[in-house]
C-alpha cells in the first residue's frame, strides 16, 4: 500500500498525484503506512537523499511527555493534599468556622490571597482590608474612593487590581 506524504490518503500503485489533496507524489518516496513519518536529510558529503524513519523516536517522546504529566500530577496532589491529610495545616476541612472580623456597616464582595499568609478583601464604601497572618487580623488600606469595590485580583505579591462601580484601581 502507498500513502500520500502530505495527507496520508491511500494511493494507487502508480499514482503521480494524490487524488485527495493533489500533492505531487513523484519527488517523494511513498510511505508504506500512514503513521510512519519520513524525513529527507541532505548529506554534506553526497548530493543524494537519505530517508530516516522517526516513528520509534516519536513514540518515545510521546511516552516521555505522558510520564512527565503523570509525575507533575502526582506532585501537585502530594503538595496540595498531604499537609491536610497528615494534619499539618491546622484546619479541620471547613467543619468549623471562626469569626475573624465582623463589621455590620460594611459588605465585602472580593477576596484574594497572594500567598497562604497575605490576603485582601474589598467591599462597600471603597474599603480594602489586608491580612498578613492568614486572616487572624485585618487592617484597612487607604483608597481614593468611597464607591463599592466588588472585585479584587493580584498578578503577584506587589501588583493588584480592584474594580467596582465606575472605578478601577491598581496598587
Amino acid at each position: 500500500m502507498n500513502f500520500c506524504p502530505n495527507c496520508g490518503n491511500q494511493l494507487d500503485r502508480n499514482a503521480l498525484y494524490c487524488g485527495n489533496c493533489g500533492e505531487n507524489i513523484a519527488p517523494f518516496q511513498q510511505s508504506e503506512s500512514p503513521h510512519t513519518v519520513q524525513t529527507h536529510v541532505v548529506s554534506e558529503s553526497s548530493p543524494s537523499f537519505q530517508t530516516e524513519d522517526l516513528t520509534f523516536r516519536m513514540k518515545n517522546s510521546q511516552r516521555r511527555i505522558v510520564n512527565l504529566w503523570y509525575i507533575l500530577g502526582l506532585t501537585f496532589v502530594f503538595c496540595m493534599f498531604l499537609p491536610s491529610i497528615i494534619g499539618l495545616d491546622g484546619f479541620d476541612g471547613g467543619n468549623n468556622w471562626t469569626t475573624v472580623y465582623a463589621d455590620t456597616t460594611l459588605q465585602f464582595w472580593g477576596l484574594w490571597f497572594t500567598n497562604p499568609q497575605t490576603g485582601y478583601i474589598s467591599g462597600s464604601n471603597g474599603k480594602i482590608m489586608k491580612t498578613t497572618n492568614r486572616g487572624d487580623n485585618w487592617t484597612f488600606l487607604t483608597t481614593p474612593t468611597s464607591t463599592i469595590l466588588d472585585g479584587i485580583w493580584f498578578v503577584n505579591e506587589n501588583t493588584g487590581y480592584v474594580g467596582g462601580a465606575n472605578i478601577f484601581l491598581k496598587t
